[in-house]
């Protein structure tokens, strides 16, 4: 009765029921095949509709999934949620409205990129993705981990991720939310409350919509993790910002360095913020030894008398080779240029420091002491000396220190 409500069937016809039992389907692209599929169909008026069990095989190129399945189907243009009669018993459907064919996966084998991953998952096929591309797949994934390696020691594992898997033909694209930890790393540690993830192995770009958000995808391959308002502790300072971390899957989801991107990035210095720098933007690369990068941002100071002008930026690195390099971060090409340390500390080149009534011209490095005070190293430094009438001597080339407190 409740089929013949919502799908009314021409005169003479009750309705028709398909039993399913240790049937085989191959899926579209020969992306994989279902098999030993049970359970019963229902045809109505505008196409079929029901809920089987199967056993899933589903490999496509960097996905690869497997595992007892709840399979959905529906090819009418309606959804439907109800109970439908199947020989003696009774059975409950619910499916949106189609063309739709989806499962829902337990005791499951799932491989990204190479690598073992846990999650619930859904598979689903449709005339939507269709649309997209032939063999396309669309994998609906809730509590997802992903355990990666950096170098040979350090890791980083993505937790608890709800989004998406898109595979077809040219590689897989997805995006999530969750956590974000690092293990392993030397010199430097972390703090990251939530993460995303974004990630493509297509070499093609790509607009998707799911779960009515529209989401795009790059030209080129690329795996990226973004930590927001995350604390980086490192050389007994911290840096505070956005960060954004990525490599080139290729090599599937082991790679020898992170190239990373910071944004909204602050550093201070000194006890109760003596010298601080915010609103930076830069990047630093990092791998299981360390990091070492740069941004460049807004320079405080809140010692009296004391105040400076130009460009300054926020400068570290945890080993002790210097750093020199150009690197792509989000489309960008971002130039290095990291002396050798472990050192962290405020830089800025052909800039002004005025003390008093007296203005240098240099550059300047500021560094936090043990103490609580800042020092301050300055070279290839110029000044008149005056008293604000009288000119004493001038400065030039001359190199020297100062500290704040």
């Amino acid at each position: 009765d409740l089929l013949q409500d919502q799908y009314p069937r021409p005169p003479g016809f009750d309705g028709l029921q398909i039993a399913f039992s240790g049937v085989n389907l191959d899926l579209p692209g020969g992306a994989g095949s279902v098999t030993d599929i049970n359970g019963a169909l229902f045809a109505v008026d505008g196409g079929i509709l029901g809920q089987l069990a199967a056993d899933l095989d589903l490999t496509t190129s960097d996905l690869a999934l497997s595992g007892s399945s709840a399979l959905a189907f529906n090819s009418t243009a309606s959804a439907f949620q109800g109970t439908l009669n199947a020989g003696d018993s009774s059975v409950p459907v619910d499916v949106p409205a189609g063309p739709y064919f989806a499962f829902g996966l337990t005791d499951l084998d799932f491989s990204l990129l190479g690598s073992t991953v846990t999650g619930d998952v859904t598979v689903v096929l449709s005339q939507g993705l269709i649309g997209e591309s032939g063999d396309a797949v669309e994998v609906e994934v809730d509590g997802l981990t992903i355990d990666g390696r950096l170098g040979d020691g350090a890791r980083f594992n993505l937790n608890e991720l709800t989004g998406f898997l898109l595979s077809d033909s040219l590689g897989v694209a997805g995006s999530f939310a969750g956590g974000l930890e690092f293990t392993g790393l030397q010199e430097i540690e972390f703090s990251i409350s939530s993460a995303a993830l974004d990630f493509s192995t297509r070499d093609q770009e790509l607009t998707h919509i799911f779960d009515n958000q529209e989401f795009h995808f790059g030209p080129s391959s690329y795996f990226e993790m973004e930590a927001g308002d995350a604390t980086a502790e490192l050389l007994g300072n911290s840096i505070s910002g956005d960060f954004r971390f990525g490599f080139d899957p290729a090599g599937g989801l082991v790679t020898p360095e992170l190239v990373t991107a910071v944004n909204n990035a602050s550093l201070t210095l000194g006890a109760g913020g003596l010298v601080s720098i915010s609103s930076g933007s830069g990047a630093l690369i990092l791998d299981e030894e360390g990091a070492a990068g740069s941004f460049v941002g807004d320079l405080a100071l809140s010692v009296p008398n004391v105040s400076a002008g130009g460009s300054f930026a926020g400068v570290f690195n945890t080993g002790s080779e210097a750093v020199e390099r150009s690197i792509e971060t989000g489309g960008e090409m971002v130039t290095l240029a990291v002396p050798g340390g472990p050192h962290i500390g405020i830089s800025g080149v052909r800039v002004s420091l005025v003390v008093g009534a007296q203005t240098f011209a240099g550059s300047f490095n500021f560094q936090s002491l043990s103490s609580g005070e800042v020092g301050i190293r300055g070279v290839g430094l110029s000044a008149t000396i005056s008293d604000g009438g009288t000119d004493y001597f001038e400065l030039n080339e001359a190199s020297g220190g100062v500290f704040l407190s």
